[in-house]
């Protein structure tokens, strides 16, 4: 009995710590405070898309016949769903995100939908702005709501279905950038 329960031990440890960029949820709920203006302002729209386009062909990667749809409203720099609901939506910065992923089935959430990605299953993301840590670090709030086709019409985010946010913590690589760790964020 002792060595099953050591094996089983041993299995949830490695599983939980096999890709090493798994850090635990806070015990308590995380502030609403994503980040601020200036933290937002210190990286430049170069290290914005090159982060997203890790979080996209690395974390979210679209997997078979899968899309992927970016919102064009970026999340706040406070967690509140009135202004989050509410947030101008920015097509300039949602196609320049596309773009730099180079994944055909990543698609701009709009009524125009893409023909790469109309009529498949998959996911909508919604980005934060990445607020720069220290000189080598930043940190990139996403928010999934899967995408599910029923009957032939497309809801997105799929009606309920559960939906949550991730916090990345990201770490400058040479000219690029990785995923340091991840979290999932406590409301």
């Amino acid at each position: 009995m002792r060595v099953v329960w050591a094996a089983v031990l041993l299995g949830t440890v490695a599983c939980r710590t096999a890709r090493g960029i798994v850090e635990d949820a806070p015990p308590e709920r995380d502030t609403p405070q994503r980040g601020t203006a200036a933290a937002r302002a210190a990286l430049t729209r170069d290290d914005e898309l090159s982060i997203d386009a890790v979080l996209l062909t690395r974390f979210f990667r679209p997997w078979g016949p899968q899309a992927r749809w970016v919102d064009p409203r970026p999340l706040g720099d406070v967690r509140d769903s009135t202004a989050d609901a509410t947030a101008e939506p920015d097509e300039t910065w949602a196609d320049a995100i596309r773009e730099s992923t180079g994944l055909a089935r990543v698609c701009v959430f709009d009524a125009e939908l893409a023909e790469a990605c109309r009529g498949r299953d998959g996911g909508l993301l919604r980005f934060s702005h990445p607020y720069a840590e220290g000189a080598d670090g930043a940190r990139v709030y996403v928010y999934w709501a899967p995408a599910r086709v029923a009957g032939g019409t497309r809801e997105l985010p799929a009606l309920g279905q559960p939906t949550f946010e991730m916090v990345f913590t990201m770490a400058r690589v040479g000219r690029g950038w990785h995923i340091a760790s991840q979290r999932g964020v406590n409301r």
